[in-house]
């Protein structure tokens, strides 16, 4: 039986390759998807662990403890020995020059051990340690303190004392040699991880030892590497975090809020596995379709074959042994080609997925090629040997094809029904809609095709006669129409996803960055940026200053405050984000008359009050001043307060060029009880007074009047940090804001300094531009001239629009403004693709194209198999032309009615289910042309296919 086998496939080595590679196929297109998976898997760990921050990437703990204590070592050392991190211990304590038996907080130095410091550091001067009592010292404290290698150092252990706020002698002094100056071989490397171990002067853990001192803050520290872990270690990082006790949102026994990032992570990995088998599922029953396709028109093919072996009283079982052997050894040579074409492309070998999937498809094609193979070789001798086909095939039922229909009519309820959760029979929605379609196209192929054929019969067109009529009654087009129609479909739904996904990836790019470029920028203030940026452009056309607000709790919405007058000009809007144009939008944040702010000019600040009743208030007196050259608001004192009526002065040079009044804070208790009545007759610079009847306002149940005597004040004590606050109003109350959403009941906005102020919603919006979908916006210099802090922004930025001149960032930095980041649309484009349904969604792309190279395989499997029709007619006249046409319009029509009901599949398809794809919305930008121009170029290459298959088959013949 083996030697028949093998002269089999000598004897059709055509048709037993053509089986071998279709299986290959099958089997690559069904690991495709996991092996796809498993890389956008690998991607989105490594992507969210390189955008992580630090404290995010790290695990630590810290404690202090007393000199020589290796208790907290031995026990922390443990419980951060989780998969994938790597340790770094360190130790500081904090040393004052020897000698003086007190030290201000300036001259304490903070000594400290680091473990490995030497393999992490570049040695400017001299060398790094080697020997005990040897010291190194950062490049920048060698720099301000004016240390360099060879210097001794006489310090000892010093102890804060509170209360005294000075250090004092805590052990024995020590002397220290520097050997050398250091700095961070990569300032970024999670090696520098941690809270504690960036101390200036660093010493090794034996020279720390011998060191006398009281107790120490020793600290371990956990980081992972810049690529995280593998995806397969996510289970063991996930048990090891419950079992350490971590949590989200930072509520953890343990420093770190790595918890966040395996939360994101997790996310991402669950978006890219729902999205995938949505490919994945037409693909392999596109794939099993083509085998049972293949099969059945090799089993055709071998009709009369199987009728002599029948006829010459063959058993049954040899008999299928016959029919079904040749079919499934190539499919079970094909499969593991199939495989390893993947693997190696993929660089993936033993991948579970691939390998259950692998499996999955070759016993499915083996089992519904053999079943092909067997119920062809049972048919009836003289069925078989006639060469005819039965009318009535299972596959054509039309009870079948109404329970297709009825499926995915069910699929598209349960999807729309779940709110777009693709499960169960739902994940089978979009193979089902376009099966669906492909056997309604089919059904009526037959009747449109014999219509056609008797209207050109009448005519006298005998090649569209003779295509309409073989179309009619053949079913073997009709069965190659059903498959073209799932692969176009396929395709084009491939397409549209992959169209939109992009579409939806630059929306939201848009969206989070807010402007084309934007810059961040540290050490400044919030007037020194306003300032900048209005010099930078002075017509406001491409530079706009915007400033983060704290949140007043978690979960309040984020609050950014802008330049509003240059909102319209550099901000990315799309019409969907708000009903009001930009220009309206930012007229309304600067809606309402502002108050003129009170200026003061001189050196000497005066002021005379009244104090009533100080018995049961301890009162201090401070005014906060902003210099107009930009720098940070000062707090300056008068002295505490004294009952009746006293003259205070205050000395500073803020306002000797020029400030504003930002409040007077009166230190009263925290406590609830008391209340501090007191009245301003005067307050003046160097003799300039100050208009006192102007509008004031005070904290919440506080007053502020303007009297014949001055502006009394009535400040009860309270738990808030603004109860003794009383500022000039420079503004209307309430302060117009952008939202997406309702105010808290209370209408309070937190500011930059903490405190609430009353604010109402100006207009809604939708999404903000910078924030995304949830968030407010506010004018950023009105909520400046409400906030009594020092106004130093510690990540501020300046947007800017598409026509920004390059020469931006060294304007500003001529004007004190240092830029330390530069973020555009196309990083934040590049930030979201990473991101699981993006990536996933990028496979629909790669499926679509194997769709299209599985249906261009159909094509050739009805080429391969398909014999003379023409014989007869040829005897009776009919030219080869007339033939060869014929073949040719055939192949053609049944592409082109693929391509055409493929087109409507997609679009079935995708209005019904396509937007429940994950990371897409109802709200997703409209699909373009592309879609359309890859069917169509896909229908070209397929009816190239067709014409050199019929071709190839006419010259075989």
């Amino acid at each position: 039986m083996t030697g028949l086998l093998w002269d089999m496939v000598r004897g059709r080595r055509g048709q037993f390759g053509l089986t071998l590679v279709l299986a290959a196929l099958a089997t690559a297109a069904a690991v495709a998807s996991p092996a796809y998976l498993g890389a956008v898997e690998a991607q989105i760990v490594a992507g969210r662990f390189a955008a992580a921050s630090t404290v995010e990437r790290t695990v630590e703990l810290a404690a202090t403890v007393p000199r020589l204590d290796v208790g907290f070592e031995r026990d922390a050392t443990p419980r951060l020995a989780g998969p994938g991190l790597t340790q770094v211990f360190s130790a500081e304590i904090t040393m004052i020059p020897a000698g003086p038996d007190k030290v201000p907080p300036a001259d304490s130095r903070r000594v400290g051990y680091r473990q490995d410091l030497c393999d992490h550091v570049v040695v400017v001067a001299g060398r790094c340690l080697m020997g005990g009592m040897e010291v190194v010292v950062t490049e920048r404290a060698a720099a301000a303190l004016r240390v360099r290698p060879g210097d001794a150092l006489d310090l000892s252990a010093g102890t804060y004392s509170g209360a005294e706020q000075i250090y004092r002698p805590a052990g024995a002094s020590v002397l220290l040699t520097v050997v050398g100056v250091v700095r961070a071989r990569d300032g970024a490397e999670p090696y520098w991880c941690g809270t504690v171990g960036d101390a200036p002067f660093y010493i090794s853990r034996s020279t720390l030892n011998a060191i006398d001192h009281p107790d120490e803050t020793q600290h371990l520290a956990a980081y992972f590497a810049p690529r995280g872990v593998p995806v397969a270690t996510l289970p063991a990082l996930r048990a090891w975090l419950a079992a350490s006790g971590a949590q989200k949102d930072g509520g953890t026994q343990l420093g770190t809020r790595l918890p966040d990032l395996v939360g994101r992570i997790d996310a991402d990995l669950a978006q890219a596995r729902a999205v995938a088998p949505v490919a994945a599922v037409p693909l392999a029953a596109l794939s099993w379709a083509l085998v049972v396709f293949a099969a059945a028109a090799a089993a055709r093919a071998r009709r009369q074959e199987l009728g002599v072996v029948a006829l010459r009283g063959v058993t049954g079982v040899r008999r299928g042994w016959f029919a079904a052997a040749e079919t499934a050894l190539a499919v079970l040579a094909g499969a593991p080609i199939g495989y390893l074409a993947v693997a190696v492309l993929g660089g993936r070998y033993a991948d579970p997925l691939m390998l259950t999937a692998a499996g999955v498809t070759t016993v499915g094609a083996l089992a519904v090629a053999v079943a092909a193979q067997l119920r062809s070789a049972g048919r009836p001798i003289a069925e078989l040997l006639r060469e005819t086909d039965r009318r009535s095939g299972h596959w054509r039922s039309l009870t079948l094809e109404i329970l297709v229909v009825v499926l995915a009519a069910v699929a598209v309820a349960q999807v729309q029904a779940r709110g777009g959760t693709l499960s169960g029979v739902a994940l089978l929605a979009p193979p089902l809609v376009m099966l669906a379609v492909g056997l309604i196209a089919a059904r009526l192929a037959g009747p449109l095709a014999a219509r056609i054929a008797g209207w050109a019969l009448h005519r006298g067109r005998l090649v569209t006669a003779l295509t309409a009529t073989r179309l009619a009654r053949q079913p073997t087009g009709r069965r190659l129409l059903v498959l073209l129609v799932v692969a176009i479909g396929s395709l084009g739904f491939a397409a549209t996803a992959t169209d939109v996904s992009a579409a939806t990836v630059d929306q939201d790019a848009a969206l989070a960055a807010g402007a084309p470029t934007v810059l961040t920028v540290h050490g400044t203030t919030r007037s020194a940026l306003l300032a900048a940026t209005r010099a930078v452009d002075p017509e406001g056309k491409f530079a706009m200053a915007a400033v983060p607000l704290p949140a007043l709790s978690s979960g309040a919405r984020p609050v950014l405050a802008v330049d509003s007058s240059r909102l319209p000009a550099v901000a990315l809007w799309r019409p969907g984000y708000a009903e009001l144009p930009p220009r309206d939008l930012a007229a309304r944040l600067q809606a309402g008359p502002a108050a003129d702010p009170v200026r003061l000019r001189g050196t000497t600040l005066t002021v005379e009050l009244t104090l009533a009743d100080p018995s049961t208030v301890v009162s201090t007196l401070y005014a906060v001043l902003a210099p107009d050259n930009g720098a940070p608001a000062v707090a300056v004192g008068f002295g505490a307060l004294q009952a009746g009526r006293h003259s205070y002065q205050a000395h500073d040079p803020a306002c000797a060029a020029g400030c504003r009044l930002v409040a007077l804070k009166i230190g009263i208790t925290t406590a609830i009880g008391p209340v501090c009545h007191l009245t301003v007759h005067r307050l003046d610079a160097d003799g300039t007074p100050v208009d006192l009847t102007r509008h004031w306002e005070a904290a919440p149940s506080a007053t502020a009047t303007a009297t014949a005597d001055g502006l009394a004040l009535t400040l009860p004590s309270t738990s808030r940090s603004n109860a003794g606050t009383v500022r000039p109003l420079d503004l209307t109350a309430p302060l117009p804001v952008l939202s997406t959403g309702p105010l808290p009941p209370d209408g309070a906005l937190g500011l930059f300094d903490g405190d609430a102020a009353t604010a109402a919603v100006a207009a809604p919006l939708r999404a903000v531009p910078g924030l995304g979908r949830r968030g407010m916006l506010v004018d950023l210099e009105r909520a400046d001239l409400l906030s009594t802090d020092s106004g130093e922004v510690t990540e501020g930025q300046v947007w800017l629009a598409a026509g920004a001149p390059p020469t931006v960032e060294i304007d500003l930095a001529s004007r004190g403004i240092t830029v330390v980041a530069h973020h555009t649309v196309a990083d934040e484009r590049a930030a979201l693709g990473r991101r699981g349904a993006p990536l996933a969604l990028r496979f629909f792309l790669v499926a679509g194209a194997l769709a299209a190279l599985l249906g261009a395989a159909g094509i050739v499997v009805v080429a391969v198999s398909s014999t003379d029709a023409y014989g007869v007619l040829r005897v009776q006249g009919v030219s080869r032309r007339v033939t060869a046409r014929t073949d040719a319009a055939t192949a053609l029509s049944v592409v082109i009615a693929g391509v055409v009901a493929g087109l409507v599949a997609a679009v079935v398809a995708w209005a019904t289910i396509g937007l429940f794809l994950p990371s897409l919305s109802i709200d997703a930008p409209r699909p373009s042309w592309t879609p359309l121009w890859t069917v169509l170029v896909a229908g070209a290459a397929l009816a190239v296919v067709a014409l050199a298959g019929q071709l190839a088959s006419r010259r075989r013949r």
